[in-house]
């Protein structure tokens, strides 16, 4: 009962054929097509091909051949085993070694197909792995009670074990333990190891041959691997709570902190591979990280994180030259530090003219998942003046603007002793008050610009605008002069505003909704308390009746939109001091 096989035809069922050539997929789908009635084929070029196919239909089995371009059959087995663990899978390929199939042993996958393959015994391949897969893993079992069973009844098998991407293997003859084995444990170590795995997925498989390695009584384990998991889950939560810890001052940009934190992760667990992990994002030295990342991988090869962390390091390896290093704010790759824009996910690390001349093609997915995690870092660390500035970065990179420059003008604010920040605002500004992103070259550095003008800091402006982009522009330049700036979006707010604050200054956009600038203006100057302030109209039109019509109606000056934030810094503090 526990490893019968159903001879009987199962449901329709749906096969993945994953290979780079076109002849082996069709050739195998030709073999199929008797089957057609209970057999549906999907074919895949490479592992990124398959995984979509993984994510938009029901598949049964996936036939896969190990190497192939954009993600070889081992990073998709890797894939497999993390989101997909109870799907059947088969191997082929043209490059059998004991070392191949130790890995894929590791992995879950207990032999392969060598190429050439016999299409008769491929076939028969296919539909027991499809009669297999029908059974699935074992639900309702603990894995100490399911041996338990096994003894009781005398059964002869063996037992996959699948646990957070750890694969062991129990054998059993004759309800007797006779030998056990994970990646780096053989034998009763291995058996108590693998019992003691958390919320263990349980499979039979084809007993293979093995010498007996095990004689202490099945129950005797069973206590051993008792007693260590109440040991590993006294310890997890502490571990768990440093690790926690140490991600949260890595995320931070605590770097000397995380990297303390985490260096006693891995001391008081080596076979933590997320410690690992984190270790190597927070190290100076290609080589150090380089060691970090292989201990993770020695630990948990076949984990999707740790696989495409090593890619992207061979990747950066083969980038940098010798010198300093950096890591992308936004997806943790490795650059060189002269670099300006990320390889890997295409982000622009700098305000820059390159930056903003071009078009944006960051990966947007990596960019959420940053603005999610600086937004954290602000939840628990409001003054973190890095975590504003790459949070305000990752908005421009989407030309987000009006995010970007509150949260670069936040950054400044935090640490207003930092020219760099300062510089990366004023760059922002410039371009986005110009529609010029060369603009700022031509007229010099809005930060240099800024000598001999004294602001009054309880001097208030007014600022009446429609744009939201041009209200944060108007603001974030006045408010580094220590301006006060209060802020409408049409006629009707604007005067409800006049009524409770008497600003010193007042920014009136020409063309708004419910009441246009001029109406404004005529209405302010009606009133006898307000007569008398300073009226700088902002448009965009630049028609010498705009600005006879502007002057007639009581304004001081004219500002045409796309304007220089120097410029309206210049009028603003002439009319201020």
């Amino acid at each position: 009962m526990l490893n019968g096989i159903n001879n009987d035809p199962p449901a329709k069922k749906t096969v993945l054929i994953v290979d780079d050539e076109e002849a082996i997929r069709s050739t195998v789908e030709e073999a199929l097509e008797e089957y057609k009635d209970w057999i549906s084929v999907l074919t895949a070029e490479n592992g990124k091909q398959a995984i979509e196919h993984l994510n938009a239909a029901k598949v049964d089995l996936v036939l896969t051949d190990l190497k192939m371009p954009e993600m070889d059959g081992f990073e998709l087995l890797a894939y497999i085993s993390r989101y997909f663990n109870n799907l059947a899978v088969l191997v082929m390929t043209g490059f059998g070694s004991s070392a191949i199939t130790t890995r894929l042993e590791h992995m879950g996958v207990p032999n392969y197909l060598n190429k050439p393959i016999n299409l008769n015994t491929l076939v028969d391949r296919i539909r027991v792995g499809l009669e297999d897969s029908s059974k699935g893993y074992l639900n309702g079992f603990s894995l100490a009670n399911f041996l338990q069973a096994v003894e009781v009844e005398q059964k002869t098998m063996s037992i996959m074990a699948n646990s957070k991407g750890q694969v062991g293997y129990l054998h059993i003859v004759e309800g007797e333990l006779i030998n056990a084995e994970t990646e780096d444990l053989k034998g009763e170590a291995a058996a108590v190891e693998i019992i003691s795995w958390e919320d263990a997925e349980i499979k039979i498989v084809n007993l293979r041959s093995e010498d007996k390695k095990i004689d202490t009584p099945l129950m005797n384990i069973l206590l051993e691997a008792s007693r260590s998991e109440d040991e590993r889950g006294q310890s997890t939560s502490s571990e768990d709570s440093l690790l926690n810890e140490a991600i949260q001052k890595a995320e931070a940009h605590h770097f000397s902190e995380a990297k303390e934190l985490l260096a006693r992760v891995v001391s008081e667990n080596p076979r933590n591979h997320k410690g690992w992990l984190w270790y190597a994002r927070v190290l100076g030295s290609m080589k150090a990280i380089e060691t970090s990342l292989n201990n993770a991988a020695k630990v948990s090869p076949q984990n999707t994180e740790v696989i495409e962390e090593i890619n992207k390091f061979n990747l950066a390896k083969r980038k940098i030259k010798n010198g300093s290093i950096l890591r992308c704010p936004f997806c943790w790759f490795l650059l060189d530090a002269k670099i300006i824009n990320c390889l890997s996910c295409g982000s622009f690390l700098t305000v820059s003219e390159t930056f903003l001349a071009c078009t944006k093609h960051a990966d947007k997915a990596i960019l959420k998942s940053a603005i999610e995690r600086y937004q954290r870092v602000l939840e628990s660390d409001s003054n973190n003046f890095s975590a504003q500035y790459n949070l305000g970065l990752a908005y421009i990179n989407q030309e987000m603007w009006d995010e970007g420059v509150n949260h670069l003008s936040s950054a400044v604010n935090l640490s207003p002793e930092n020219k760099f920040l300062s510089e990366q605002l004023n760059y922002l500004l410039k371009y986005i008050a110009s529609g010029d992103p060369f603009v700022s070259k031509r007229k010099g550095n809005a930060a240099d610009s800024k000598g001999g003008k004294t602001a009054n800091k309880e001097k208030t402006v007014l600022v009446v605008e429609d744009s939201s982009t041009t209200r944060a522009v108007v603001k974030t330049t006045l408010g580094q002069m220590g301006y006060r700036v209060v802020e409408a979006v049409d006629g009707l707010e604007a005067l409800s505003k006049l009524s409770a604050v008497k600003p010193d200054l007042i920014l009136l956009d020409i063309i708004l909704p419910k009441m246009d600038g001029y109406q404004i203006l005529a209405a302010i100057k009606k009133k006898q308390a307000l007569k008398d302030i300073p009226v700088i109209m902002l448009t965009a039109k630049d028609k010498m009746m705009d600005k006879v019509k502007g002057k007639l109606a009581g304004s001081n000056e004219y500002l045409t939109k796309p304007f220089d934030p120097n410029e309206l810094l210049d009028i603003a503090v002439k009319y201020l001091q």
